[in-house]
Formats: structure tokens, C-alpha cells, sequence
């Protein structure tokens, strides 16, 4: 798989080396944090403002509460306040989002693996700009917990046949048989078996074993 940044900045350290073998979640790369982080800052300042108008408006509203009632005071005052209120406390949730909005990015700085396995070539130096549109990857990440192989075999070799194995371990077919002991005719099993996923047949005029 490749992986890729997914915000935009200056590549400011490479934390592993090419070929290295890393865990899932371990950092690799990193990007230059300072504008994410001030815009971080800025965010929570802003929070910060819209709780204090949410406050400031919860103020007016109780304010004219009593006034209305009491017929001192229209109550137009009061709907207004109460309006104002309403939109305060839109502007505090639109606050929040944002700060939400600038931590997400702020982490994305640190580039980790998804999974655990095996890097390939770095393809970006330190200090490059990188970013999420970028056309090359900075590297590829080999998962290697499964291994999936291709091969062709002969149907001597896959005979299902007590006669044709040692021992006559193989007796069953690998149609019906999802894990297939490798039975050579001339071999021991092999430690661990294989699991056979999918086959298909086919026929050549080639001679041989």
C-alpha cells in the first residue's frame, strides 16, 4: 500500500530507514507542525469567544425575562435577545468544529503506519514539500502477515492418490480440501500447510514432468 501525507507541508524528519520493519501505528514520517498548530491556537481562541457570547446573550435573555412579564419592557426585547442566543450558541458549535477540525490536521502531521510491515524505498529527502495530491507516494508499505502465491503445478504433483505420495498422506482432493498438505511425491510434508483459495484447470501440448 502506499502511503501518503494527508495534509500539506515541509517534510521535516524521516523516522525509519528503507527496508525497516515497523508495527502498526509506529510514526514515519513528519511534517513541520508550526502552522497547524497556530492554527489550532487560533481555533480555541475562538471558542473561547463564542462561550463568552453564548454567555453574554444567556444574560440579556434572563434580563428581559422578568421585564417582559412585568409589561416593563416590550417584548420584542426579549424574542430579540432570545434570537441573539439562539445564534450564539450556533456560532459556539461552528467553534467547535473547527478546533475538532484543527486538531485532526495537527495530528496528520505524524505520518504512522497503518499496518505492520515492510517499507520499501523512501521516495521523498527531508525537506521537500509534500502534500495529498502529490503524484508519488512517499513510500510503500508491503503488508506481509499473508502472503498470497500463484504457481502452476503438474498433475503428478497434485495427485490426490495414497500411491502417488509418501506414506499415502494426501486422500483427499484439492477441490474439497481447503488446507493442502504439500505431498511430494518424493518429499516430506513441509512444516506448515498451505491454504488453497481458489484453483482452476487448464492443458498444455508441453511434455514434461
Amino acid at each position: 500500500m502506499e502511503i501518503r501525507p494527508q495534509v500539506a507541508g515541509v517534510l521535516d524528519r524521516i523516522l525509519v530507514d528503507e527496508g525497516a520493519a515497523v508495527r502498526k501505528g509506529q510514526p514515519l514520517f513528519k511534517i513541520n507542525d508550526a502552522p497547524y498548530r497556530e492554527r489550532l491556537n487560533n481555533a480555541l481562541a475562538a471558542q473561547q469567544a463564542a462561550v463568552g457570547a453564548v454567555t453574554s446573550a444567556q444574560v440579556e435573555v434572563d434580563r428581559f425575562a422578568p421585564l417582559v412579564q412585568n409589561k416593563v419592557v416590550s417584548e420584542v426585547q426579549l424574542q430579540t435577545a432570545q434570537a441573539a442566543l439562539v445564534i450564539a450558541k450556533a456560532n459556539l458549535q461552528r467553534a467547535k468544529a473547527e478546533v475538532s477540525s484543527a486538531r485532526i490536521n495537527l495530528g496528520y502531521t505524524t505520518i504512522s503506519a497503518p499496518v505492520s510491515g515492510f517499507l520499501g524505498r523512501l521516495q521523498t529527502k527531508q525537506g521537500s514539500l509534500v502534500g495529498p495530491t502529490d503524484a508519488q507516494a512517499l513510500t510503500q508499505l508491503s503488508d506481509v502477515h499473508e502472503v498470497h502465491t500463484y504457481f502452476s503445478l503438474g498433475k503428478t504433483t497434485l495427485s490426490p492418490s495414497a500411491s502417488s505420495t509418501p506414506a499415502g498422506r494426501c486422500k483427499t482432493s484439492l477441490r474439497t480440501c481447503r488446507r493442502w498438505p504439500w505431498c511430494w511425491p518424493t518429499k516430506a510434508l513441509t512444516p506448515r500447510a498451505a491454504k488453497w483459495t481458489w484453483s482452476t484447470g487448464s492443458s498444455t501440448k508441453r511434455r514434461g514432468p
